[in-house]
């Protein structure tokens, strides 16, 4: 396989697994640097499973990174326990989705205690931060609002939804302006929801 592309390396090494392929695989990008699946595959067969997940939650093609917060921490959160075996399963309850997606994201910004939404999340992670040093907190870097990380996780689960049917030839029955998206009927395409949009509740007092 030709290619420079992060989520085809994130493809291969899932269905290598998944499909318990036994064949010399390796993927080769542009520069001539090569990359043995096989090899990979075997190594870090404990991650294999979760790969999509992993991969989409930080940021993939169609779905946002979260400043801070990149492959190589939430393997590690993903090897201290922390599941996202929620994520693109097409039957899975969001709210439960949502939950997990939140746990995960609190471990890999390193808080402390568990946190059941992201506005406890930036709380705990605030303190944490200026309760060490004097210097001024980088807003960047703490976690996103409930709002907006929702809208990432229902894009992320469409996503990593997509790719698990990627062999079967029948798409899950998901619409994607249910999951993060909206519809630019200007430039015939989707874009992010950057949170969800709600009726606006008048005064009428």
């Amino acid at each position: 396989m030709v290619s420079d592309d992060t989520d085809v390396f994130a493809l291969l090494l899932y269905f290598y697994w998944n499909e318990k392929l036994q064949s010399t695989m390796t993927m080769q990008s542009l520069n001539r640097s090569c990359i043995d699946i096989k090899e990979t595959s075997r190594i870090h067969s404990d991650i294999v499973p979760s790969v999509l997940a992993i991969h989409a939650h930080t940021g993939c093609d169609s779905v946002a990174a979260t400043y801070g917060i990149g492959k190589t921490k939430a393997i590690k959160v993903t090897r201290h326990g922390h599941a996202l075996d929620k994520l693109g399963q097409s039957t899975a309850d969001l709210t439960n989705v949502v939950k997990q997606s939140t746990d995960f994201m609190a471990a890999c910004y390193g808080c402390k205690a568990p946190c059941s939404s992201m506005p406890e999340c930036r709380q705990q992670l605030w303190a944490q931060k200026t309760g060490k040093s004097t210097a001024a907190l980088k807003l960047c870097g703490l976690p996103p609002t409930t709002e907006a990380f929702e809208q990432n996780v229902y894009r992320t689960h469409f996503q990593v939804a997509q790719w698990y049917s990627a062999l079967s030839g029948d798409p899950p029955p998901l619409n994607a302006v249910d999951y993060g998206c909206k519809a630019d009927e200007a430039n015939k395409c989707l874009i992010p929801r950057n949170m969800a949009e709600y009726p606006m509740l008048l005064n009428t007092s």
